[in-house]
Parts: structure tokens; sequence; C-alpha cells
């Protein structure tokens, strides 16, 4: 997830994004952006083409019935761990049917 300084630099962004072929979500409120699935060269897009933005962390989404809540893990590994927390959470632990 990516932090701007103002709205119109987020939505600049997503533009830039859009055109080069990055899937993003223009989330509200506040000046922030989702990038979905794996890496992309967004270092190089940001010297070149994007306003300076800050990394706010990894964006999961818990999916319940209808409903999406975003949470903003610190890093890879803890996003992994919040997924599986989340998913415990939803099933029970994996192995905890057998």
């Amino acid at each position: 997830m990516l932090g701007y300084r103002t709205d119109a630099e987020a939505d600049h962004a997503y533009g830039v994004l859009g055109t080069e072929g990055v899937d993003s979500v223009r989330l509200t409120g506040g000046p922030h952006l989702a990038v979905i699935g794996g890496h992309r060269d967004l270092d190089r897009l940001h010297r070149v083409e994007l306003p300076e933005a800050e990394v706010l962390g990894v964006l999961v989404t818990e999916i319940t019935g209808t409903r999406a809540t975003p949470h903003v893990a610190r890093d890879p590994e803890d996003a992994v761990r919040l997924a599986q927390r989340l998913h415990d959470a939803l099933v029970g632990p994996v192995g905890a049917h057998a």
C-alpha cells in the first residue's frame, strides 16, 4: 500500500500505473493506492514518472460473505502471518478438522 501527500498525487499515480499496466486500486479515506499482484519495478516508475510515495505496508483483505475488510501488515512476512490468523479465525487452524 502506497501513501502520497495529496489526493491529486494519488490520482496522478493511479493514472500512471494504469497506463503502465500495473493493476492498482485507488483507496478512499486518504491519498492511498493498493498495488495488486506481484512485484513490479515501482521504484523506477517513482524515479521517472510518479510523485514520491511512502510504503505504508502490505494490504491484506479479509473477505467474509459479501463484506471486505482491509488490514495493513508491516511487511510481507507479517502479511502471511495476518492472513493465516484471519483464515484460522474463519475456518479454524489447519488440521483441526481431521
